[in-house]
């Protein structure tokens, strides 16, 4: 079964999604629903300001909490089950230019954290996973590396962690991203802040070259038309 569902229209959709699930037992729930800015930005500058906010909590914070009292009910009468909470790396390292989605994700991770404890006793398993930089559309990292693997990459190093602890970042290079940025920000919270925040203005200031480049690019004034009788 497929459900289609748009996580920011707010608290309607989850009559629908209660409706269709009600008779299905669900053993494992992924909440990894989300979405970010279009590129990194100052809190001020964010364009559409309440829309964004509004679709962007409902979004990332509204459906893991809403899903999870959906769903976990019954994983408690079974005494069995699975939830992953796919939070993010920049809710645990300095993310400047992404404070609000980055909120959000440390929201999830906190979620998660006291929900395995609350639900451990009824043998339910809750992870946190909180991964770097992937290959996805929300990134806009269009070829996969090392570092920016591929989602299969990631999805089959992830579950491997399921059940050996409760938070990970999922990926062994994400482990050492988050381990050097954390390092460093122990060392010199200065220079952390001052890397991490040039690092942001830089791929923001890119995003605006771009955008900027496109909205200047000659328009196509040619037009094909089809009629039929």
């Amino acid at each position: 079964m497929v459900i289609a569902a748009d996580f920011t229209k707010g608290a309607e959709i989850y009559e629908q999604i209660q409706r269709q699930i009600e008779n299905m037992e669900i053993g494992v729930l992924v909440n990894n629903v989300g979405m970010s800015y279009s590129n990194p930005e100052y809190l001020l500058g964010l364009p559409d300001y309440e829309k964004l906010i509004n679709n962007l909590l409902s979004c990332n914070i509204l459906s893991v909490t809403r899903m999870c009292q959906l769903v976990m009910p019954g994983m408690v009468k079974r005494h069995a089950g699975v939830v992953i909470n796919i939070s993010s790396l920049s809710a645990v390292i300095p993310a400047p230019l992404l404070t609000v989605y980055a909120a959000s994700k440390a929201f999830m991770d906190k979620f998660s954290e006291d929900l395995a404890s609350e639900y451990a006793k009824h043998n339910i398993v809750v992870q946190s996973v909180l991964p770097g930089p992937v290959a996805t559309n929300m990134s806009k990292i269009r070829k996969s590396s090392w570092m920016a693997c591929s989602p299969k990459v990631f999805a089959n190093s992830a579950i491997s962690t399921l059940g050996h602890t409760r938070k990970t970042t999922g990926y062994f290079p994400h482990a050492l991203l988050e381990l050097s940025i954390n390092a460093l920000s122990f060392v010199s919270p200065r220079l952390a802040e001052k890397i991490t925040i040039n690092t942001m203005q830089n791929i923001r200031a890119r995003a605006m070259k771009k955008s900027t480049a496109r909205s200047s690019a000659p328009a196509d004034s040619t037009a094909v038309l089809t009629a039929s009788s």
